[in-house]
């Protein structure tokens, strides 16, 4: 699978059983998908939701899972929604800029990033080889545990897997310089205080 943003790579994966999803109701609910392990998210970075089931049998109100799709009419700017019809293989824009599909990730239950959900929303398929992502670009830095999707499954939906993405950057890891010698050389004295530089 390609990553749906330049550069990202796969962060955390949940695969859940779609039998908990109910079927198309008004308001549509939703669920909170909660991963193994925390994911930390750094301000500024985009950051991508992909949601599949590559057993359901099509991508239809029947056969799929339905994924609220909100328009907004000040526009949404925190990344355009993207649609796969490979199995996550190529990706390509979905919708227009004032368009998202819903998402509220959470540090420990406290809601983080998510889009305006002031406008209208319709609910979008997919299933089988056809995935959507919705990217957002983080507002503050925090440890992601989990997200909450406004989903539903379709009406000959009896079981089968939904599986949700979360794509980023690659998480950094630090490497300690190499062990060698190391010289000390006075920066400044006064106050009572010393300050050294140390070098390898």
């Amino acid at each position: 699978m390609a990553s749906p943003i330049a550069g990202g790579v796969l962060r955390a994966t949940k695969t859940i059983d779609s039998s908990i999803l109910v079927p198309y109701t008004t308001p549509v609910p939703t669920i909170e998908i909660t991963f193994d392990a925390a994911v930390t998210i750094v301000s500024g970075q985009v950051y991508a939701v992909v949601a599949s089931a590559p057993g359901a049998t099509g991508a239809t109100f029947d056969t799929g899972i339905g994924w609220r799709f909100w328009s907004e009419a000040g526009g949404y700017t925190g990344g355009g929604a993207l649609k796969s019809t490979n199995s996550g293989g190529t990706w390509a824009a979905y919708g227009d800029t004032s368009q998202y599909f819903h998402y509220i990730t959470k540090a420990s239950a406290v809601e983080k990033d998510k889009g305006p959900l002031t406008g209208g929303s319709s609910s979008i398929y997919f299933g089988n080889t056809t995935w959507y992502a919705q990217p957002f670009t983080a507002a503050s830095s925090y440890s992601l545990t989990s997200i909450v999707l406004q989903m539903h499954k379709g009406a000959l939906v009896v079981a089968g897997n939904l599986t949700i993405d979360l794509y980023g950057p690659a998480a950094y890891v630090f490497t300690p310089p190499s062990a060698g010698p190391t010289k000390k050389r006075l920066i400044a004295a006064a106050n009572n205080k010393i300050w050294y530089e140390m070098t390898a």
